[in-house]
């Protein structure tokens, strides 16, 4: 898989991640309906969620948001932690450069909005095999399960491909993203000139990435690769708010992003190591802290002014 993903990515580029999306996109909207239309054939939604109630009240009347948060609240941080994912991660903004100039974003969100909403039904699922295997110790082979056991193995085979193809795509972001600031950016920054050879140069990093990249999985200790999930991801999303969205209201220059990427990191890290605070809820935390840096910073080096003419590093 991972070779497969390496050539289509060295020769596709931003392409490959619009194909990779679309097709994943396509398959998943089509495989929650299915999935939903297998589960209700069976048992209603009404009668499923009494049922599960038999078996845990938490699960259709929570006291809390665990894994999200403590409070019972907390799990609407989920809608602030994706769209800070969306926009500050380079793996998935990145993928907003696959877009047509010409696109409208009112028409996207008359697309995104639907398509959300059905791909909301995935977590079915996760519900319907609670109900069905009470006894499962593993809740992430809920979806293995369901596909070898419930549906049809043509189904099931083809639902498996979509799932592929999301990991496909994610994947080849982040090749995307990772050979392009290890190679071109960091050129134009040394050489301060265009590189003759971009594309090359592009192939050969993605090569490169990927192959230190699985030497360091096989030789990461086991449950390392949790942690960095948790810090990378978390970490990324802190230390980018305020150079990616805070940026649209103060100037500031790269010491400043500097300042605020490190405050996002740190506090960060803090916040899940030393606090004990969920994996939702740290990054926003952060991420707050980092942009409160960056604007503050920001506005004094400005001349107490949200907006310099001229700004030096």
């Amino acid at each position: 898989l991972m070779l497969l993903v390496t050539i289509f990515t060295m020769q596709g580029g931003l392409l490959a991640v619009a194909i990779t999306d679309t097709i994943m996109c396509i398959g998943m909207v089509i495989a929650a309906l299915f999935v939903y239309v297998v589960i209700i054939k069976d048992i209603s939604t009404s009668q499923l969620l009494l049922e599960l109630g038999k078996i845990n009240q938490e699960i259709i009347n929570p006291t809390s948001s665990e894994p999200y948060g403590k409070s019972i609240g907390s799990v609407y941080l989920v809608f602030i932690y994706a769209l800070l994912f969306t926009t500050t991660l380079p793996y998935m903004s990145i993928r907003f450069l696959s877009f047509k100039d010409d696109i409208k974003l009112y028409k996207l969100a008359f697309y995104m909005v639907p398509i959300g909403i059905i791909l909301s039904l995935i977590p079915m699922v996760g519900l319907y095999i609670r109900y069905k295997e009470p006894g499962l110790e593993v809740p992430d082979r809920a979806m293995a399960i369901f596909l070898s056991e419930y549906v049809h193995p043509a189904a099931g085979g083809l639902i498996t491909l979509f799932i592929l193809f999301a990991m496909l795509s994610t994947i080849s972001s982040v090749l995307q993203s990772l050979a392009s600031a290890l190679s071109y950016d960091m050129y134009v920054s040394f050489f301060n000139k265009e590189p003759k050879n971009a594309d090359f140069l592009n192939r050969i990093s993605v090569t490169v990435i990927t192959v230190w990249t699985m030497i360091l999985t096989y030789l990461a200790p086991r449950g390392m690769l949790n942690q960095i999930a948790y810090i990378g991801t978390g970490g990324l999303i802190s230390m980018f708010v305020g150079p990616t969205i805070i940026k649209a209201f103060v100037d500031a220059n790269a010491k400043v992003c500097f300042w605020s990427m490190l405050t996002g990191f740190f506090v960060n890290i803090i916040l899940v190591f030393n606090f004990d605070i969920g994996w939702v809820e740290a990054p926003i935390l952060a991420g707050l802290a980092g942009s409160i840096v960056y604007f503050v910073l920001g506005y004094v080096l400005n001349g107490m002014s949200f907006k310099k003419k001229e700004l030096s590093n």
